[in-house]
């Protein structure tokens, strides 16, 4: 009886973490469902401010991976201007 308990509360644990994983990693789109004009204005701020963003940083905002060495998306240009450890640097500008 204790086995067969142990497992189960083992298996509500493993369930758990699994769903928080998901979670996790898919709540930059929950966040863009909530507020359509996310990316735009997260865009614009990095713009304005001449930020540089790695790919990672545009992966979550945008939800593609970046690839090439310049796209376009949304009304703005992102020119890949070297690399930041294991992500590639991307500058980014209104068109």
């Amino acid at each position: 009886m204790l086995k067969s308990i142990s497992k189960s509360i083992l298996s509500y644990f493993y369930y758990q973490n699994c769903l928080s994983t998901v979670i996790e990693r898919e709540a930059p789109w929950h966040a863009d469902q909530q507020d359509p004009l996310m990316p735009n204005r997260l865009l614009a701020e990095a713009a304005d401010k001449g930020y540089i963003l790695t790919s990672k940083q545009i992966k979550d905002i945008l939800g593609i991976k970046p690839k090439g060495s310049s796209f376009t998306r949304l009304g703005f240009s992102f020119k890949k201007i070297g690399k930041d450890g294991i992500y590639s640097s991307w500058s980014v500008e209104r068109t």
